[in-house]
């Protein structure tokens, strides 16, 4: 029996909404510099270059790569609740850092960087203890449910912020705040970062996995190395092949929407910024509705078939991209619902590669085998955005040619190369656990 299974169903609710909780404090700092909502202004402000903008906004997927891994042999030595209090430290104090930066004069950029740079150090650690933390309340029969709720109250504060922030920016001379207010918001950021272990240091943990390195002896010695730990999450065949299954998908999935974005704003498409910002509202409502009926659709269309929904959305919407051509005056529109499509989808397919990471994750090695599906999923992530960066930074798509008639760009190009990318991956759908009938390797759904 599992460690979920021995809570009363008041303990299990309980543990699920101090999870919400904390996920939701989280949230906070993740919005300022992951949708560089916050950052990019502050850098403004402070006049960085495009470049610094950019580089404060990408540290998460290299730190993620490198650190994720071995953070997770950190979380078996030192305990999940310390590894969760740890990372809440260290964005606290990064963005303490990044708060003081305007009083450091010609070292002001440095400094914020650095700031950027060492909250980015506290994700992988967060990562790494999060999803076994969550393992210890959540039931198979739950996990689908509450990932979706969780997902939905989270993207639902993030809009609220964001339109908010927005508001609030409005008020101000050509949409700049004085300097005192978004120092103001940093530290608030950072404040609401560290309140998340006050929550989930409130999640019930399984005694015999908790305690770290102060664990009794019997314990301790049940516990994996890091090389221990990977060399058992490489024997675990469908962890293996889900890995590599999603890491290849994320390559194409991940860089849809922000594609979309750009595409929008582009000089070839052109669009108005009211029209960007209603496409962006869409898409958001897309990932809301996607959340808040994730749990009905895959009981509906079981593991099986919500995966085979993913991929095959991942298919035909970058196909349709590919002829909404700025030629056309209906192609917003189209952008519109496919952006609405795209995001419904992601939603479905974030709660399923959750679920299913947690179903594929060998008691005893849980926080290493999760660890190791969150690298390969990182690194798809990146490869994705990365690569799709390096087309269009080195032009190595011709800018426009013609296809039966109507000029086609570099951006249309790109999508068409999604798709056709993503229906060569469909070869790998047979590596996902729901699809293999049966197999000795450990599988809870």
């Amino acid at each position: 029996m599992s460690f979920s299974q021995t809570l009363s169903t008041n303990e299990r609710a309980k543990a699920a909404r101090n999870a919400i909780y904390s996920a939701l404090s989280g949230c906070i700092p993740e919005m300022a510099i992951d949708s560089g909502a916050v950052i990019v202004v502050y850098i403004t402000m402070l006049n960085g270059s495009d470049a610094i903008k950019m580089l404060a906004t990408t540290f998460t997927s290299l730190t993620m790569i490198a650190l994720v891994l071995f953070c997770g042999k950190i979380c078996n030595y030192i305990g999940l609740r310390a590894a969760m209090t740890s990372s809440c430290l260290i964005t606290l104090v990064s963005f303490l850092m990044m708060a003081l930066a305007p009083f450091l004069g010609q070292f002001k950029l440095v400094f914020l960087l650095i700031g950027c740079f060492i909250y980015n150090l506290g994700k992988p650690l967060y990562t790494a203890c999060w999803f076994p933390l969550i393992d210890n309340f959540l039931r198979p029969e739950d996990r689908s449910k509450f990932f979706g709720r969780m997902r939905f109250c989270y993207s639902t504060l993030n809009a609220a912020l964001l339109f908010g922030l927005g508001w609030i920016f409005s008020k101000f001379e050509n949409s700049t705040p004085p300097m005192w207010l978004m120092q103001s918001i940093i530290v608030f950021c950072g404040l609401a970062g560290f309140a998340r272990c006050l929550f989930a240091n409130k999640i019930p943990i399984n005694p015999d996995i908790e305690d770290g390195a102060a664990a009794p002896a019997s314990t301790q010695n049940q516990r994996y190395s890091l090389r221990e730990g990977l060399g058992v999450s490489l024997r675990n065949g469908p962890l293996v092949g889900f890995s590599i299954y999603f890491c290849f998908y994320s390559i194409v999935s991940s860089s849809i929407a922000p594609l979309i974005m750009v595409y929008l704003k582009s000089d070839v498409f052109n669009a108005t910024s009211s029209a960007v910002m209603r496409i962006a509202a869409i898409s958001l409502s897309g990932a809301l509705f996607g959340f808040l009926s994730s749990n009905s659709i895959i009981r509906v269309l079981k593991v099986k078939g919500s995966f085979l929904l993913a991929h095959l959305s991942s298919i035909v919407i970058p196909g349709i991209l590919f002829f909404c051509s700025p030629a056309y005056s209906w192609s917003i529109w189209v952008i519109g619902v496919v952006s609405f499509i795209s995001t419904f989808v992601g939603a479905i397919s974030s709660v399923l590669n959750s679920s299913e990471s947690l179903a594929l994750a060998r008691p005893g090695n849980k926080t290493i085998a999760l660890s190791f599906f969150q690298f390969f999923s990182c690194l798809g992530v990146a490869a994705g955005r990365f690569g799709i960066t390096a087309v269009l930074a080195c032009g190595m798509l011709t800018p426009e040619w013609i296809f039966k008639g109507i000029a086609v760009t570099k951006f249309q190009s790109i999508f068409a190369i999604s798709s056709i990318m993503m229906a060569f991956f469909m070869v790998l759908i047979v590596l996902l656990p729901a699809f293999v009938p049966k197999h000795e390797d450990y599988y809870e759904p």
